[in-house]
């Protein structure tokens, strides 16, 4: 979801039930803090356990940072099984594919790869 990130404090409001103090505290640490701001992944996590529960939080969390990571040889089928839910572009692969193949086999998009495969294929083509 994109928005402003002025934004993010006033859905912060009307979408949690988080105390109105700890939303103005969390503004006025964004606002003094010169790394990126936490707003938008405090929502992100409040309204993932408000919509789901903590064991899709914590699935989410693990699948973001292995994404963000590259190491997506740490995430579980039932993991892989979300990307395809949600509609990522994901595919099996076999230890004599090619680049190209993989391509091919995902549509010509860029899959994301089950079981850590692809870091090998990187290497070897």
């Amino acid at each position: 979801m994109n928005f402003a990130d002025a934004d993010v404090y006033r859905f912060l409001r009307y979408f949690t039930f988080l105390p109105l103090t700890v939303i103005e505290k969390i503004e006025q640490n964004d606002q003094s803090s010169e790394s990126k701001p936490q707003a938008q992944r405090i929502l992100a996590e409040q309204m993932t356990r408000l919509v789901h529960d903590e064991r899709s939080l914590e699935q989410a969390r693990r699948i973001s940072e292995a994404l963000f990571s590259g190491s997506v040889d740490t995430l579980t089928r039932e993991e892989f099984q979300q990307f395809e839910q949600d509609g990522l572009p994901t595919c099996g692969v076999t230890e004599t594919m090619t680049r190209t193949d993989l391509l091919v086999s995902s549509g010509g998009r860029p899959p994301v790869v089950r079981h850590g495969i692809l870091s090998h294929l990187a290497q070897s083509n």
